[in-house]
């Protein structure tokens, strides 16, 4: 058996979440110097309320390779494979992280999916899809990066039927470089 994960970036609803048994792993948003669990400790409404009334964007920090051992290791106990869709590599650790954290647990997958938001959803759900199909975890990795977009392009499949929603007010640096200002904002 295959189960699915995802960084919260991913935004997919609760319902997509349940239908497609997806364990999400929070990345961490810096308020006021607080290391807060995204869609644990804030959500974005706070951080909307937060940009409105400071006009400060808030900075992320990646999933630590300890959270995502954590993680690998709950979802791997009954003996299944996992399959974990990371934010895009160039945006953040977590890719790096996850890989690291899969030489600790067997069975583990890492995707990049180069992409945030609706883009990485999109490839949470092929996986997802992929996982109930009976497909193996390593079938299901390589598929996937061949399903992601190449650096810099967009996904080549859009599945029918997901909700179009936004990544709120991110500052997206590189791996190892301080967020900056977004292109676009998302609300």
């Amino acid at each position: 058996m295959v189960k699915i994960s995802a960084d919260s970036t991913c935004d997919l609803s609760p319902e997509l979440l349940k239908r497609y048994d997806v364990a999400i792993q929070p990345l961490y948003i810096v308020r006021d110097d607080a290391s807060l669990r995204d869609g644990v400790d804030i959500r974005p409404t706070d951080i909307f309320a937060h940009v409105e009334k400071t006009g400060k964007l808030l900075k992320t920090a990646a999933v630590s390779v300890e959270d995502y051992i954590e993680l690998f290791r709950r979802r791997t106990a009954d003996g299944s494979e996992v399959v974990h869709v990371t934010i895009s590599a160039e945006m953040s650790a977590c890719y790096q992280n996850a890989c690291l954290a899969a030489r600790e647990v067997p069975g583990v997958y890492p995707v990049d999916s180069r992409n945030l938001s609706t883009g990485m959803g999109l490839v949470v759900i092929e996986a997802a899809k992929r996982a109930q199909a009976g497909e193996g975890g390593a079938a299901i990795q390589k598929a996937m990066e061949a399903f992601a977009p190449p650096r810099g392009g967009q996904l080549r499949h859009r599945p029918a039927g997901l909700p179009l929603q936004g990544r709120p007010l991110f500052g997206a640096g590189g791996a190892g470089r301080e967020p900056s200002a977004p292109k676009t904002l998302h609300r």
